[in-house]
């Protein structure tokens, strides 16, 4: 027979499902950019996911903030983010990972977070 679980029991178990959860939706994340970089190509793909987080982000600062972009925040910031957002666009590291995604598969991803663990 289950048991009722209480709040209380659900909290203590938050952070072992905070990972099982981002566990998943790494392994299907991977998985769905292998697929889609071989039917549309790496390019494309990328474009479409940096304008898609652009939109969202922008909705994001909008609900929380207020406005669409961030008016008030000092220009060292704004020059920090802003460079910051270049190297990812235009980094090669991303769009390499992104063509071996296309060719290798979702192996790629997969061993991704080994090496960054250390």
């Amino acid at each position: 027979m289950l048991q009722r679980r209480s709040a209380k029991d659900i909290m203590e178990l938050f952070g072992e499902l905070a990972a099982v959860g981002t566990s998943m939706a790494y392994s299907v994340g991977s998985v769905l950019f292998t697929f889609a970089g071989r039917s549309v190509g790496t390019g494309l793909l990328n474009r479409v996911r940096l304008a898609l987080a652009l939109v969202l982000t922008m909705l994001l600062h909008l609900m929380l903030a207020g406005s669409l972009f961030p008016v008030n925040t000092p220009l060292d910031k704004v020059a920090w983010m802003a460079g910051s957002g270049l190297v990812v666009i235009k980094g090669a590291g991303h769009m390499a990972m992104l063509e071996a995604t296309d060719e290798l598969g979702a192996l790629v991803l997969a061993l991704a977070p080994a090496p960054s663990t250390s």
